[in-house]
């Protein structure tokens, strides 16, 4: 039974984990580097660009899904945070110029080099990259379903974007806008060119090419290979393939996939094309349930690599669909805010930041406190870490908690 309260005058911020991303992100210079990149807002400006970016990740982390959320948490946050219609204002004036390409149809891309810029650099000054390393890049496009204005059919007839990504494990490290008419394998050859050019210019090094069929592009598989590079792309099949499997002799072994048997054999690139490429192809094939042959392929410059572990390695491309369930479910690419592709792309990337942002955060601190795992989705991070009631006063927080903040204490 309650006999009594007691009223207190002093603000408790009920998301007290967060003031310790905001001092390690201060102590690591962030605002510096997103300014020194965006540059400065005129003087009569109530918030300068790293404020709008960050306040967003504030938000983002305390678990805002739109950009009107901000408005909930401007009166829980112990902190000045700007309106959603000046953080909406600020994300749009980043927009550049959409490029129209007319083929069968028209084509819209857009390429925002200043902003994915600012998101390797923030990798970098995270250290989630290193310069000394080589790294295996995976590339791949998804479709955002939406109705926004300016939505276009996707090969599923469905209506959204189709942006292209690239990553590096679960780094984002490049983004570009496109969408959802283009088709995956459109000008992917320059799309790799832009991605490549971007990572040349900020040191980082690239060992390795990874993606499906839709970069199945022989000025992009020769690009690769000149660069003294490996790729590792899903072969697109033909007839003249099939033929030789059939009935050029071809001798199989046995690979184990998911707990199931599989075929599997090497063929060269000559075998089936007239080329000079030194390149191969693995090939595994199963029996489907009409009982008929099916073959799926792997084309690789790698001589070295058995087929298996070619087939293996390929394969582990598939957690690039996790990284893009994060982004759109964490990071709202599922809940883009405006109305163009331009502007949309702005908060992609932005979003793509925050999620570069958070996993440094769970990393670092998961080696601090028990209480956050590295394998922390955000929500887990939220309610175990950033949710816990707080009074910051005179440089002093005092938290409400059972929980041993204290080894966070730089």
């Amino acid at each position: 039974m309650i006999t009594k309260i007691i009223n207190s005058h002093k603000k408790v911020n009920p998301f007290g984990g967060l003031f310790f991303v905001i001092n390690d992100l201060k102590n690591k210079g962030l605002a510096n580097l997103i300014d020194s990149h965006l540059g400065k807002r005129v003087k009569q400006a109530k918030y300068s660009y790293s404020d709008i970016l960050l306040n967003w990740t504030y938000c983002n982390l305390c678990g805002a899904e739109r950009l009107e959320d901000i408005e909930k948490l401007r009166g829980s946050l112990d902190m000045k945070l700007p309106s959603h219609d000046a953080l909406g204002t600020v994300m749009k004036s980043f927009a550049v110029k959409t490029e129209f390409i007319k083929k069968e149809k028209v084509h819209q891309f857009n390429i925002h080099k200043p902003l994915n810029k600012l998101m390797l650099d923030t990798s970098l000054k995270l250290g989630l990259l290193n310069k000394k390393k080589s790294y295996t890049l995976d590339y791949d496009n998804t479709i955002i379903y939406h109705h926004k204005y300016d939505r276009t059919k996707t090969y599923d007839r469905s209506q959204g974007y189709q942006p292209g990504v690239s990553f590096i494990d679960k780094i984002p490290v490049y983004i570009e806008g496109r969408n959802g008419n283009s088709n995956a394998s459109f000008k992917i050859k320059e799309t790799i060119e832009r991605t490549l050019e971007i990572l040349d210019e900020k040191g980082i090094k690239i060992n390795t090419f990874r993606s499906d069929a839709a970069a199945y592009n022989k000025g992009l598989m020769d690009l690769i290979h000149n660069r003294k590079s490996e790729f590792f792309i899903r072969y697109r099949k033909h007839r003249e393939m099939i033929d030789f499997l059939e009935y050029g002799g071809v001798e199989w072994d046995t690979i184990l996939i998911g707990g199931k048997a599989f075929g599997i054999t090497c063929i060269n690139y000559s075998d089936v094309l007239e080329t000079d490429k030194p390149y191969r192809i693995v090939i595994t094939r199963y029996t489907n349930t009409k009982n008929e042959l099916c073959y799926r392929g792997i084309i690789t410059n790698n001589l070295t690599m058995s087929d298996k572990d070619v087939v293996y390695f390929y394969n582990k491309r598939g957690a690039i669909e996790r990284n893009f369930d994060d982004l759109k479910n964490n990071f709202n690419w599922g809940r883009l805010p405006f109305s163009f592709l331009n502007e949309n792309t702005v908060f992609m990337i932005i979003s793509a930041i925050t999620s570069i942002i958070y996993q440094y955060l769970v990393g670092k601190f998961s080696k601090k406190v028990d209480f956050v795992k590295k394998k922390h989705r955000l929500k887990n991070f939220i309610f175990h870490f950033i949710v816990c009631s707080a009074i910051l006063s005179n440089g002093q927080l005092q938290m409400f908690t059972e929980k041993d903040y204290s080894p966070l204490v730089e």
